[in-house]
């Protein structure tokens, strides 16, 4: 089953006091798959810095882990699950980099009908920190 959807993604990344925020606003697609995980796509944009890619989120049906991966320009897969680092490729405009992945957090209450879905994660590169991240996801 598959259906057209809105979406409204925000992306919060700290380190220590400051912080930076995207706001994306976009048409989607909703699947849910054979095994019943859900599954969301949408085109990135300029405002990304990733124009020319897609963007999948899938999310399990135990909503205790959550996979983004992009396809086009600028590939990468991030593995999102609670209480386990993952170490996972992630595709710059600059080039690509090796980063770990430690998730805090994962809430999701989306159906075939929409929802929300949000999560918090650490990433470091090479053991040493990087950012706080949390991702908001509104489908409608």
């Amino acid at each position: 089953m598959e259906r057209k959807i809105f979406l409204n993604l925000k992306s919060i990344n700290s380190v220590g006091d400051e912080s930076n925020k995207t706001e994306l606003n976009s048409d989607g697609v909703l699947r849910i798959l054979d095994n019943g995980d859900i599954e969301i796509s949408y085109e990135e944009s300029e405002i990304t810095g990733f124009e020319g890619s897609t963007t999948f989120i899938t999310i399990g049906k135990e909503a205790n882990l959550v996979t983004m991966k992009r396809v086009g320009s600028a590939p990468s897969l991030l593995t999102i699950e609670v209480d386990r680092k993952h170490l996972c490729h992630y595709g710059t405009p600059y080039g690509d980099i090796l980063m770990g992945i430690q998730t805090h957090e994962i809430k999701s209450n989306i159906t075939f009908d929409g929802g929300e879905l949000y999560f918090k994660y650490t990433i470091d590169v090479n053991g040493s920190y990087v950012s706080d991240n949390e991702i908001f996801l509104n489908v409608k």
